[in-house]
């Protein structure tokens, strides 16, 4: 009897967590390198990567795909984020929607776009997912 009650309130205290809680709690996991060091550093090129990938598997509307190689021999990378979930790059053109590229990473010492665009992707993605929640 001792368990079963110390059960209730455990579920009854959890169950207290709403979607928005437990949607902001997720999205302190998605901190980047710049703002848990205090925006001193940030992310090298695989941790970039795995970040974006993260995203990916995390939002249902956002994509990676690589599109060939860099001048340096790495796989070049291509971030698709559709509210629609489309990732066809042609029927993507073919929609007439408005295609906004955001192209970084192309000067090494010039990180703070990569930064930016981590933190926007994710901003977007969680935005969506509690107005989503809302409803």
């Amino acid at each position: 009897m001792k368990h079963l009650s110390l059960l209730i309130i455990v579920l009854s205290l959890t169950s207290c967590i709403t979607k928005k809680e437990m949607s902001m709690t997720a999205y302190d996991d998605f901190k980047t390198r710049y703002e848990l060091s205090g925006h001193t550093e940030t992310a090298e090129y695989s941790e970039g990567i795995r970040y974006f990938e993260k995203l990916a598997t995390h939002f249902d509307e956002i994509q990676i795909k690589v599109m060939g190689e860099t001048d340096c021999g790495e796989p070049l990378h291509l971030v698709i984020y559709s509210a629609e979930k489309q990732f066809d790059i042609a029927k993507i053109k073919a929609s007439g929607k408005a295609i906004i590229l955001i192209n970084n990473g192309i000067h090494p010492g010039e990180p703070d776009g990569i930064d930016a665009s981590m933190m926007l992707l994710r901003d977007i993605g969680f935005k969506r997912l509690l107005l989503e929640e809302m409803k």
